[in-house]
């Protein structure tokens, strides 16, 4: 109550029942100051309007309306002889009040006494209570018939307004849906008009590019006939049903990818290398060519030069099977067809003799290989930064002879000279190449480890690119030196070591020791240190578990295992021969680094022998007294 605008309020009770002190503690837990209004005889309407300023509770008492009565106000009030009516009404009251008869006459005889200010401030305030209670019932029945027929209309309004606002709801609901509906048809139709600039765009496009086709089509319709009759024999050539037929009776397998492969076989320019691991194309061309004559080589054949030879004399066709990553540099000619005529013959060098050529001879590689690592050309990067000269000098050299033998119809008798010089110097600038091909090689070898690293890890992937980049860095940064070998020497070294070294940073820890084996085992296997058959036996074993073997000794320390493993070293691996005889009579060890294995006891009175021999360090691969090796 204190805290509304304009708030009052009537406290009722008897004395002494708390009704200031409750008043004070209200204001005070409001944050107002108590004022409390002091009535005198010159108190008016003015300075109760300068009170009412205040920003504060105002605290009136009955007893404050006694104390402002004055007793001249009494005498003023018995000098009327005919009272106005509401002092009538008053003075009335006042009578009844003190049991006396309700006329003016009685009225100013109580306003006469004396003792009249006494009376009412001591006069019975049970019956002020009560009077104030009839007041207060008199009000609220006054108020309940006002204010009753109110609140009925206004719960009347709340129950409209509730519909009404249940039917605003439902209309914002369905203009929100209205609302989403246009924002949706916004979004198509701002779709369809960017759809449509895009296809008017095209459109324009489409349409410049038919006017250029047309001015094409009509500066080139006079090349229409020669086209056609030129496609006409690749046609009948590519897609002659009866030799398709023919081939896949043959055992070509049906598929489209395998037919184009045969076309390529069969009419390309170059003799064919077919990656052939599960062996299809090497019964193809074994059953195609076979009523021909067909000869079969492979590189391991101590003959098979002279079988090439007499291949190419009489012209037949030759397959050579099993083709490794390298090829025999005496098969270049045949390779790249360096024919030449001398005498009205068509010849051949092959090796170190001239063989006639007949056109009739066709020549096939296979490979079981599955991914063959053919090694990437690093040559010349290395010879660009070694030796730029060189490189740039060969660069012009094969222009000049290419332009030389271009016009060598023309103007034979000018540029003879010239070409044979050329050629000679080319020759020269190939040789000095050559010099720096360990270095390339090293790097085609290191390039093909890291490659397969993505076999252990698919995180592992390096591309070429990144590979020369690094390995050219590598060889510009390395100490120079103008002695040859220490610079080849040199750059072996740093780009080994920088590639492992980079490569590494990127491989988890368990992951390093791999990556150092295979780079070690690769470098090796391409200086030929490891052996293929070294290699195969280290990878696979010697295969052929239920084959016989010599007797395990009966020794307690040997194993029927590691007896069965030295027995196929010895007969697999020439550089075992013996190991089974000296397992048994001198110590067998390999120590790597600080890593040691004993095969057999350091104790010579655990052999059957009792004086074994004294152990001596391995000289060869091939084989000693004793078999072990140390490496550091």
């Amino acid at each position: 109550m204190v805290r509304q605008p304009r708030g009052n309020a009537l406290l009722v009770g008897v004395g002494g029942t708390g009704k200031q002190s409750l008043t004070r503690l209200a204001a005070h837990m409001c944050g107002y100051k108590c004022f409390q209004i002091e009535l005198s005889r010159g108190y008016d309407y003015t300075a109760f309007h300068e009170d009412l300023n205040q920003d504060s509770v105002f605290l009136f008492t009955d007893n404050q309306a006694l104390d402002a009565l004055d007793k001249s106000y009494i005498s003023e009030i018995c000098v009327f002889s005919s009272p106005p009516e509401l002092v009538a009404t008053v003075m009335e009251s006042i009578c009844i009040l003190f049991n006396t008869r309700p006329d003016w006459t009685s009225a100013k005889q109580v306003l006469g006494d004396s003792s009249l200010m006494k009376k009412m401030i001591d006069y019975d305030k049970a019956c002020k209570s009560m009077c104030l209670w009839v007041r207060a019932i008199d009000l609220y029945a006054h108020v309940a018939k006002t204010v009753e027929p109110k609140r009925e209309r206004l719960k009347t309004a709340e129950g409209e307004l509730a519909k009404v606002m249940a039917q605003l709801q439902e209309k914002q609901k369905a203009l929100s849906d209205i609302e989403a509906k246009i924002a949706e048809l916004q979004a198509g139709f701002e779709k369809s008009v960017d759809e449509k600039d895009k296809l008017t765009k095209n459109m324009e496009q489409t349409q410049a590019r038919l006017k250029r086709a047309a001015k094409l089509t009509t500066g080139l319709a006079d090349e229409q006939v020669r086209w056609a009759e030129s496609v006409k024999p690749g046609e009948n050539v590519l897609a002659d049903p009866y030799e398709i037929r023919q081939w896949n009776e043959c055992g070509l397998p049906w598929d489209n990818v395998s037919t184009e492969n045969a076309v390529l076989v069969t009419r390309g320019r170059r003799w064919p290398l077919m990656i052939d691991p599960q062996e299809q194309a090497d019964r193809w061309i074994r059953s195609m060519e076979g009523r021909n004559g067909l000869k079969v080589i492979k590189l391991t054949d101590p003959n098979y030069l002279r079988t090439l030879e007499n291949a190419i004399r009489i012209g037949t066709p030759v397959l050579l099977e099993e083709v490794g990553e390298q090829l025999d540099p005496s098969l270049e000619p045949v390779l790249l067809k360096q024919t030449f005529v001398q005498g009205g013959r068509l010849l051949i060098r092959l090796g170190d003799s001239d063989v006639d050529y007949d056109k009739n001879f066709r020549f096939y590689m296979t490979t079981k290989m599955s991914n063959p690592h053919y090694l990437p050309e690093l040559l010349s990067d290395v010879v660009k930064l070694e030796r730029e000269d060189l490189e740039q000098q060969r660069k012009e050299l094969i222009v000049d002879i290419n332009k030389a033998k271009n016009e060598l119809k023309v103007t034979f008798a000018q540029i003879s000279k010239q070409l044979a010089e050329a050629e000679q110097t080319e020759v020269q600038i190939t040789t000095a190449r050559e010099k720096y091909s360990p270095v390339a090689t090293r790097g085609s070898v290191m390039y093909f480890v890291v490659a397969t690293l993505a076999e252990v890890d698919p995180m592992y992937q390096f591309s070429l690119k990144y590979f020369n980049q690094l390995f050219n860095l590598c060889i510009k940064n390395s100490p120079h030196s103008k002695d040859l070998e220490k610079r080849l020497e040199i750059l072996l070294k740093s780009t080994t070591s920088t590639i492992y070294t980079n490569v590494a940073r990127g491989l988890f820890e368990q992951h390093k020791l791999v990556f150092s084996f295979m780079l070690c085992a690769d470098i090796m296997r391409q200086a030929g240190a490891i052996s293929a058959a070294d290699w195969n036996y280290f990878l696979r074993g010697a295969g052929g578990v239920d084959k016989e073997r010599p007797a395990k000794p009966d020794v307690p320390w040997l194993t029927k295992t590691v007896w069965n493993t030295c027995c196929d070293m010895e007969d697999v691996l020439p550089a075992f021969k013996g190991l089974c005889k000296d397992l048994m009579s001198t110590p067998v060890y390999c120590k790597l680094g600080r890593w040691e294995v004993n095969v057999n006891p350091s104790n010579p009175g655990e052999y059957p022998s009792r004086d074994p021999p004294a152990p001596q360090p391995c000289t060869g691969r091939r084989g000693s007294p004793s078999h072990h090796g140390t490496l550091g």
